[in-house]
């Protein structure tokens, strides 16, 4: 039964545990590890300084199908908003977009999720990391059989980052981003 505590603690952050050399000595009364000692004790860490840096919590939060389009009709952006404001009332230090974020990949589009985006979090430099993700709707300007439009998708995996994902710091389609030591990767579509 104490394995199994140790186990469930060393998933909820401290993954070091499992092969470390657990001792009984490293359980307390309820079965539960004690991580300062252990830590101490084995030397992956100096000083509880760094435990208490290694047990904090990252918030994030994921949306995708935004579906945004060239106009505003009320329920897309009402609807991301609120998700936002949560994400915001929460603590996310990451947010990320997982794909169809707009309809139709337009710039216009992507105009007005940045507006939706900037009326929750006003300066871009303090709001949570942002990853946005481009996906199928993100590419139809490319397909002849969706549009008549004849792009590539070249050109608007370029209008994705210029218009979008590049004002909110993202520098490539794929990308990643550590945030509280964790990795965040994310693959667009390509």
């Amino acid at each position: 039964m104490r394995d199994l505590v140790a186990l469930k603690k060393a998933q909820q952050g401290m993954c070091e545990l499992v092969g470390a050399g657990l001792h009984a000595a490293d359980f307390n009364d309820d079965g539960s590890v004690d991580t300062d000692d252990f830590l101490l004790r084995t030397g992956l860490v100096t000083s509880i300084s760094e435990v208490k840096e290694e047990n904090r919590q990252t918030v994030f939060g994921v949306i995708s199908d935004m579906h945004y389009i060239d106009y505003f009709n009320g329920h897309r952006e009402t609807n991301f908003r609120r998700a936002l404001e949560q994400y915001r009332e929460n603590g996310a230090e990451v947010i990320i977009m997982n794909g169809d974020v707009s309809d139709y990949g337009t710039e216009k589009s992507y105009a007005n999720l940045l507006e939706t985006i900037q009326e929750v979090f006003p300066d871009l430099d303090q709001a949570p990391k942002m990853i946005s993700v481009a996906d199928a709707h993100e590419y139809y300007d490319a397909w002849e059989w969706v549009t008549s439009n004849t792009k590539t998708e070249s050109d608007v995996q370029n209008r994705f980052l210029a218009s979008f994902a590049n004002k909110l710091g993202q520098t490539g389609l794929n990308s990643n981003v550590e945030v509280g030591g964790y990795h965040f990767i994310s693959l667009s579509t390509d």
